[in-house]
């Protein structure tokens, strides 16, 4: 028994983290009630909670989706490990680093034409938090309002919701996107299933050297008493294009199966606490 008196309630406070069960009885001139039935309650820890992070310096993928949307169509090229340019350590994600071709490209080479690899992380639970966010360094030089990486999310696997960045950062700049203000899509907080992915894609034309690179990708939450601190992605000096955009992938079972002949480039850019 943690308490008994005259009061009608009682307050639990700072208690560890961990999970609490209760039960209650009244008492009166009469007598004792029954319990009532058991209810727990959790105390969920303070501060930023890392749910999957990538520095590259490891395992890769890891517990992260890689592959190409067009399957064999133009040659394979999706995310890949590489020491190309890392922002720290000795690797970073190159966009087109990954595959049978890709993998085979050298530090420096021009991306290719009709790219469209993926790198997705899901599904995960954001139930009872206050706050999520994806966050990573960027590094870009892609033809502008063509050629772009991807950053968003998914509340079904297949329909992702975020942004697509395009042009020359001219180095490593913050990107971040909030996941309680996710376009179209909205507040994603107290979902039960939420995917994270990161993409690149190209067009028939125009190709310039690297593409890009993604390095320290975090994506955290917190219960509580979480710090302060600016969620707005840096642009960097560079001369960049970021619009918001929805791209739509396969089911889950299917995704990065090959598709049947040719699939055409539309360029999506001139589209509209406890």
């Amino acid at each position: 028994t943690v308490y008994t008196g005259a009061d009608t309630s009682w307050s639990a406070t700072n208690k560890p983290v961990g999970t609490y069960y209760y039960r209650v009885r009244a008492t009166n001139c009469a007598g004792n009630s029954s319990w009532s039935n058991t209810r727990s309650t959790i105390v969920s820890p303070p501060g930023w909670i890392t749910i999957a992070s990538q520095n590259f310096e490891g395992a890769f993928p890891g517990d992260w989706i890689v592959g190409d949307n067009n399957g064999s169509n133009y040659g394979e090229y999706y995310w890949g490990k590489r020491t190309c340019r890392p922002y720290a350590g000795s690797y970073s994600g190159w966009v087109v680093g990954g595959g049978a071709q890709g993998a085979a490209l050298s530090c420096g080479s021009n991306y290719p034409h009709n790219a469209d690899g993926w790198m997705i992380y899901g599904p995960f639970s954001l139930a009872d938090v206050a706050r999520a966010e994806l966050r990573f360094k960027l590094w870009l030089y892609t033809e502008l309002e063509n050629d772009y990486v991807f950053y968003g999310a998914s509340v079904d696997g297949e329909h992702f919701h975020g942004y697509a960045i395009s042009g020359n950062t001219q180095g490593w700049v913050d990107k971040s996107l909030d996941l309680a203000n996710v376009p179209t899509l909205g507040n994603l907080l107290g979902r039960s299933q939420v995917w994270v992915a990161l993409g690149f894609a190209s067009n028939g034309s125009t190709a310039y050297a690297e593409g890009g690179y993604v390095d320290d990708v975090v994506l955290r939450q917190c219960y509580r008493e979480c710090p302060v601190g600016s969620s707005v992605s840096a642009s960097g000096s560079g001369q960049i294009r970021e619009v918001p955009l929805v791209v739509t992938l396969p089911g889950e079972q299917t995704l990065f199966a090959p598709t049947v002949g040719p699939q055409p480039f539309a360029s999506p850019l001139s589209a509209p606490e406890q």
